[in-house]
C-alpha cells in the first residue's frame, strides 16, 4: 500500500514538474491530500488493492516456478 502511494506521489510530482500540472490534482476535491498528489482517505481502498496484488503475486509465483 505504501508502495502504491509512493508511486502515485512520485509520478504526480514528476508530471507536475514536466508538464506543469498533475492530471489527478486532489487539492480541489478534498482536504485530505498530501500536496494534492495522493488522497489519504483512499488508504483503505489502496490497502485492499495491495492485498489483492500480493495474492496475485503469490499465485503467479506458484504457477511460474523459475529455478
Amino acid at each position: 500500500m505504501f508502495l502504491i502511494y509512493l508511486i502515485e506521489f512520485t509520478s504526480g510530482f514528476i508530471l507536475d514538474i514536466l508538464i506543469g500540472y498533475c492530471p489527478w490534482d486532489y487539492k480541489k476535491s478534498t482536504s485530505l491530500t498530501f500536496f494534492g498528489y495522493i488522497r489519504l482517505d483512499y488508504f483503505p481502498a489502496w490497502f485492499v488493492v495491495g492485498l489483492i496484488f500480493e495474492r496475485y503475486h503469490d499465485f503467479l509465483d506458484n504457477k511460474i516456478m523459475i529455478k
